[in-house]
């Protein structure tokens, strides 16, 4: 153990004996093994391959390629950062009240609970851009939506430990109608009444929150869960949905509302950087690579 074994070959050169140890045969193993490793490393390497390419395909070509690679990376950065900065434009929630029917008097407000993320996110809400709510509700003319008159739409936005954030009310009434405009709407319409295309009904927008920006309000969390309510005696209606709407200002609103000159815009601009550290890159290759060509020239001469 421990002692180095030699081999010895039993032919004579000029009279002495050639012998080499197992180490050095490993040794010069692994130095092999090295360079080869890192010839293939110099081979794959950028400046390489962008050498390889000059002198192997014609100038015009390796020209196209490179605006192709350039104006296909412009474009994939643009998209990428347009999928990243921009907000999704409209969010909307089905809102199922709930309310008791056994109560006689003294009932309870229809209210119902609305969560504001998603699958994909913990919220829908993008870091330092504002919001707008309003709920629209599609409410029976019935007798009584007539007889109830005003009522308070409340919502209150609730953190993660039910904290409340913001508490927003407003009013809203069913657009009035005299008797006689009633019968004329009913005389009218009355076959699309009676086919189903339309209903008697009012669609109602109720504004709630202005320029909401989560996460502004000092002392609580961000807001997960939306709370609504109808500060009614009686209301009957159809259907209701909580919209939340970004209110896109400055880069964002020009690339939403002004797509194809902030795309181009943005690609060119993008592109025009991209162009300058290739075409920097390439030219500082090729000069060092024409140095080294001319310092080899000179050595062998």
């Amino acid at each position: 153990m421990g002692q180095e074994i030699v081999v010895t070959s039993s032919s004579d050169v000029g009279g002495g004996k050639l012998s080499m140890s197992l180490v050095d045969l490993k040794k010069n193993n692994n130095g092999i093994e090295k360079m080869s490793s890192s010839s293939w490393l110099s081979i794959l390497s950028p400046s390489s391959l962008i050498l390889f390419a000059w002198n192997t395909f014609n100038r015009f070509t390796f020209i196209s390629v490179l605006f192709i690679l350039i104006c296909w990376t412009s474009a994939f950065t643009y998209t990428t950062l347009y999928f990243l900065y921009v907000p999704t434009l409209i969010h909307h929630r089905m809102v199922n009240f709930q309310f008791d029917l056994r109560c006689q008097d003294n009932c309870l407000n229809p209210s119902a609970e609305v969560p504001l993320y998603d699958y994909k996110t913990p919220s829908i809400f993008a870091r330092g851009q504002s919001y707008d709510f309003h709920i629209e509700l599609d409410l029976p003319e019935s007798d009584v939506n007539w007889d109830q008159g005003m009522f308070m739409v409340r919502m209150r936005l609730l953190d993660e430990r039910k904290n409340e954030v913001i508490n927003y009310a407003t009013p809203s009434i069913l657009q009035y109608k005299s008797p006689i405009l009633r019968i004329a709407n009913l005389v009218c319409y009355w076959p699309l009444y009676l086919s189903g295309f339309t209903k008697e009904a009012q669609h109602l927008a109720v504004p709630l929150a202005t320029n909401f920006i989560d996460g502004f309000s000092p002392r609580h969390g961000l807001a997960s869960m939306a709370n609504i309510s109808i500060e009614a005696k009686q209301i009957q209606l159809y259907s209701a949905t909580l919209a939340i709407k970004a209110n896109l200002r400055g880069l964002r609103y020009y690339m939403v509302y002004w797509p194809l000159t902030s795309a181009l815009f943005g690609t060119l601009s993008i592109g025009f950087f991209v162009a300058i550290i290739v075409i920097l890159s390439v030219f500082r290759i090729l000069r060092n690579n024409s140095a080294s060509t001319t310092v080899e020239n000179n050595h062998f001469d």
